[in-house]
Formats: structure tokens, sequence, C-alpha cells
């Protein structure tokens, strides 16, 4: 099916808006700006970011304000860039104030764009991998400790094991099918002689599972 001439219409209208955000204050405040020696907000968190990885938040956001002719001076974005993405693989949040529109001066909305990622932002950050792992052997018994994960939204952990190290990390079999709320756990289902292998991973309360933690090995008596 062909677009229609309104679809076309409307896309032009989206990518002339985009466009105008990306100027902040125009062109000419712009080049003032690199004259002196600094970036634009967007070229600082292009400097900051990992490449192609910044997603916006509100690029179309306008003042409210009718007081002293602002009506008249409107600008996509409001002084204030906004958004996540990545800086070593690792996602942050970020704001850059746009000192070519209205040197950066907080509105209503321009505030508003900042405590939208300040204060709710969703976690997406994974904890820390458990530690310190180590395991004593007792017969039918082998003990894991490990260190506290110190971390305040620390759910708990989830113990795997193998029998075979070489098998892939999503092929061993989860012991803990509740998650475990202590830092120590005892496997009891072991045969004398043989040699098990473990790994560990942590969970925060909002789902975000930490990378396996180093495998650790014990032979039961």
């Amino acid at each position: 099916m062909q677009p229609t001439k309104k679809t076309i219409n409307k896309l032009e209208i989206l990518r002339e808006n985009s466009r105008l955000a990306e100027q902040g204050g125009g062109q000419t405040r712009m080049e003032k700006q690199r004259a002196s020696g600094k970036m634009t907000a967007r070229e600082r968190i292009e400097f900051l970011l990992d490449e192609n990885t910044f997603e916006e938040f509100d690029k179309f956001v306008v003042h409210r304000s009718r007081d002293f002719g602002l009506e008249e001076q409107k600008f996509p974005g409001d002084g204030v860039v906004t958004g996540h993405g990545l800086v070593n693989g690792r996602e942050i949040f970020v704001f850059a104030q746009d000192f070519t529109v209205f040197g950066g001066s907080l509105s209503e909305t321009h505030a508003q764009k900042i405590c939208k990622i300040q204060v709710n932002p969703k976690d997406i950050f994974a904890p820390n991998s458990p530690a310190a792992i180590t395991i004593a052997a007792a017969p039918n018994n082998l003990s894991l400790f490990f260190a506290v994960n110190l971390e305040k939204d620390i759910a708990g952990y989830r113990i795997f094991r193998s029998t075979n190290p070489n098998l892939p990390k999503s092929d061993w079999q989860l012991l803990t099918t509740e998650i475990l709320k202590t830092n120590t756990f005892q496997d009891k289902n072991v045969e004398s002689g043989k040699t098990y292998f473990y790994y560990l991973t942590a969970e925060d309360f909002a789902g975000n599972i930490s990378q396996p933690s180093e495998v650790v090995s014990e032979t039961a008596p």
C-alpha cells in the first residue's frame, strides 16, 4: 500500500520539528558557542556516550509561559536535552542544558524534563556478581559460602551446578528454585567421590540478573 499524501506530510512535519530541536537556539548561537571553545548540549552528550546509543526523551517539548512575549519564543526541547545511552556498554541517564536557548535557564517544562530522568528512571542496572565463593566439604554435604552483596536493592541469589564444567551455563542445573536470601547454601544431594562445579548469580528487586560468578568446584568426600 502506498503512503497517502496526509501520511507523507506528517512525516515531513516530524522531520522538520526534529531538525529544529537539534538546532537549539539557532545556527548563529551554536556557532558563537563553538567559537568560545564550548561544545553544544548535544555535542557534549555525543562526546560522553558510546557512539549511536543515545535515545532522547521529550524532544519536542516547549514551555507554556505567556509573560514578557515568551509565547512568541518557543524552541523544541525547551533548552535541555534529556535521554539515556551507554557508557562503556553500561546504561546511564543524561541531561545537558542548552545555553543557546534562553541561556540554559529553567522553565517549568525544562525542569520537568530533568526531574523525569532523575526521579523515575527504570532500574536497568544489573547487580555485581557474587564473589569470594568457598566450599566446605562434609560427608553427604557440600556447603557454599560467599560474600554478602551490599547493594541496597539485592533480592537474593541463585546457585547453579554441573558435573561437567564444559557445559554451556544455560544447561547447568538450577539448585535454588526459590531465590536464596542468605549467603550460605548446603548442597545435600551429592555422591561421594564425585566432583561438582558451581556458579552463582545475584538478582535485584527489579529482576536484573548479574553476570555469572567465577566457577568453583569441590569433590564430595
